[in-house]
């Protein structure tokens, strides 16, 4: 596992609920809007990147909805991450499994508020917008270097 690789669904449709609490005070986002499949995942991405297509291409796509907000304490600097949940699980489950990677809960982190920012105010600015209907259709595949995030892969599911 390595911090400067990441493997998640791109959620464009869901930029929306980003969108919303964008420029509250203490909120850092967590873009692009996605679900993340392994975070931090392999040492060497660019290794992977013929299966994550083979994987991919052997999911289909599909159309869920995302349902919350909810919250949950992120780590000891009491930082609180607001994220959806999804109504059928299933696209990052088999992806998970077709690439062997360990997946823990599927949602969707809309943003990390500090102990600066106010989470009922971030909760209130994204509610409205919930449930949401997205396509889940895109695999990306992310690596971290000392200017930033470098995309190295996005594969069409199906």
């Amino acid at each position: 596992m390595s911090a400067g690789s990441a493997l998640y669904l791109v959620v464009p449709d869901a930029e929306v609920l980003l969108d919303a609490v964008r420029g509250l005070p203490g909120v850092a986002l967590l873009e692009p809007a996605h679900i993340t499949l392994a975070y931090p995942w392999v040492e060497d991405p660019e290794v992977w990147l013929d299966a994550v297509q083979v994987a991919a291409a052997g999911v289909p796509a599909a159309t869920v909805v995302l349902h919350g907000p909810e919250l949950f304490e992120q780590d000891v600097r009491r930082r609180t991450v607001l994220y959806a949940t999804l109504s059928d699980e299933q696209v990052p489950r088999q992806l998970a499994a077709r690439l062997d990677t360990p997946l823990r809960t599927p949602h969707l982190s809309i943003a990390r508020v500090r102990r600066t920012g106010d989470v009922d105010l971030v909760a209130a600015a994204v509610a409205p917008l919930l449930p949401l209907t997205v396509r889940l259709d895109t695999v990306e595949v992310t690596r971290r270097d000392p200017t930033g995030w470098t995309t190295l892969l996005r594969a069409p599911l199906g």
